[in-house]
């Protein structure tokens, strides 16, 4: 089960510091020239990388620098249903060298549609416009 299924080297190759935005290919590696590599995988042995995110409900990368997933299915990583799709992902090459850095990352708004978020629903940066990793 590989996480990083696009990346032989499992991010090892990926140092700090790291800026994404998330345009057509830039930076030209990983899914969709984004700089994804992988995705965060369920613990199925039988699973295969192409049916953890659907490619006609994905807007990746383009002009305006973001990655839209257009249906959000249901699923969570949390606990024993450990079903979730669409969890986009890369690998960073740190030690205990690298000392302390930051991560940040923007997002769309408004989340859920406007309601409260219920028990388990969650939503993470995935992104607008950027993922910027500084040391």
């Amino acid at each position: 089960m590989d996480a990083f299924a696009v990346d032989a080297k499992n991010g090892l190759d990926t140092k700090l510091p790291l800026k994404y935005d998330l345009y057509n290919g830039d930076p030209g590696t990983g899914l969709y020239g984004v700089g994804f590599t992988g995705l965060m995988v369920n613990k199925n042995p039988g699973y295969n990388l192409v049916d953890l995110y659907d490619e006609q409900n994905l807007i990746a990368g383009g002009a305006v620098g973001a990655f839209p997933v257009v249906q959000v299915t249901p699923g969570d990583a949390l606990g024993r249903a450990n079903n979730q799709e669409n969890a986009f992902q890369f690998g960073i090459n740190t030690t205990a060298l690298s000392g302390v850095f930051d991560v940040q990352a923007r997002m769309l708004g408004p989340f859920f549609n406007g309601k409260k978020p219920q028990n388990h629903q969650s939503q993470a940066c995935t992104s607008e416009r950027e993922i910027r990793i500084t040391t």
